[in-house]
């Protein structure tokens, strides 16, 4: 701004401040807008809203938390439902049939077929039985339980037996290449299902 005399006004420290304080508002509240964008595609892509309630309700119901499933099945199918791996996992948890039929006799279920690993209601229920079992067997470590649920109970045990060491560090030392990289990509997952969780509710 210029005075009477042609010179340039110098604006006051206090009209400065204001100007200063109203853009960091315009680049705050834009960043605030790309990282709710960001944290609603990530989850759009981690745990779909099509499976979310599902997966609430089944995990709940095996006390296992929700956003693990949903990393578990990001990580074993990517959420397609008519998955099957080359070793006949399928479904959404890509769960064997041969594991699926000893489930189904541990939950009562007599006139189960291995085709309803197709439905995502019972593909996600034997699953999280499946893994709510393996959390209690390796005493709430959840990365021997994931490794477990990819690579083996069996495996996982020798493991442990092989190394001398505690939890994850058998499975880094003597553990399938693999497992190791399945588990840390379900843990990535998981970690950011709980940032974006702690930033608006499922």
């Amino acid at each position: 701004m210029k005075a009477p005399d042609g010179k340039v006004k110098a604006q006051s420290p206090g009209k400065r401040a204001k100007q200063f304080l109203i853009i960091a508002l315009l680049v705050l509240g834009a960043l605030t807008l790309v990282a709710v964008a960001a944290s609603a595609y990530l989850r759009s892509c981690l745990f779909p809203a099509d499976y979310r309630e599902m997966v609430k309700e089944i995990a709940g119901d095996n006390d296992i938390d929700p956003l693990m499933v949903a990393a578990v099945i990001f990580a074993e199918s990517n959420f397609d439902e008519h998955a099957i791996s080359r070793k006949d996992a399928r479904g959404l948890m890509q769960i064997l049939p041969e594991t699926a039929s000893e489930i189904a006799g541990k939950l009562g279920k007599k006139a189960f077929s291995v085709n309803e690993l197709f439905d995502p209601e019972t593909n996600i229920e034997f699953g999280c039985f499946y893994i709510a079992g393996l959390v209690e067997e390796f005493a709430q470590d959840h990365r021997l339980a994931i490794a477990a649920y990819n690579g083996g109970q069996t495996n996982v045990r020798r493991w442990l037996d092989e190394s001398g060491k505690e939890g994850f560090a058998a499975v880094e030392e003597c553990g399938f290449d693999q497992t190791r990289r399945y588990v840390k990509k379900v843990m990535i997952a998981w970690r950011v299902l709980r940032v974006i969780n702690s930033m608006r509710k499922f």
